[in-house]
């Protein structure tokens, strides 16, 4: 007879289960570790997104006090050459003779060369920050 006997079957059947156990316990294992491993570096991932998200706060926040401390410091100096133009104007307008509105039209291109310094200054100012 070439059949196997009814306890080969048998014994052939249960080491076949127990091989198809050993895998199915293999591929558990593995899918745990890997899950596991995915649940971690999804933790990792979230706090550096909230600690991304903190830092972009923060330099906002100091972003936009430098532009406004920058704006205000610009136009408290362009307020100031306001009133050193407005100042040279009324003189040109007192002025008796022409020697002295020289003097005074010297003066007035003196402090037109100081505001346009102070416009390009500014400019520079708000392009490195």
């Amino acid at each position: 007879d070439i059949r196997p006997s009814p306890e080969d079957r048998l014994e052939f059947i249960d080491d076949l289960l127990h091989q198809v156990a050993a895998v199915l316990q293999t591929l558990d294992e593995t899918q745990h570790h890997v899950a596991h491993k995915l649940g971690v570096f999804w933790a990792q991932t979230a706090k550096s997104l909230e600690q991304h998200r903190s830092n972009l706060i923060e330099f906002k926040a100091n972003h936009d006090g430098e532009l406004e401390d920058c704006v205000l410091e610009h136009d408290a100096e362009r307020a100031g050459n306001e009133e050193k133009m407005e100042s040279l104007h009324h003189e040109m307008n007192q002025v008796p003779q022409q020697t002295d509105l020289d003097e005074v039209l010297e003066r007035t291109f003196e402090q037109l060369e100081v505001i346009g310094q102070s416009y390009r200054n500014f400019e520079t100012n708000m392009m490195q920050l």
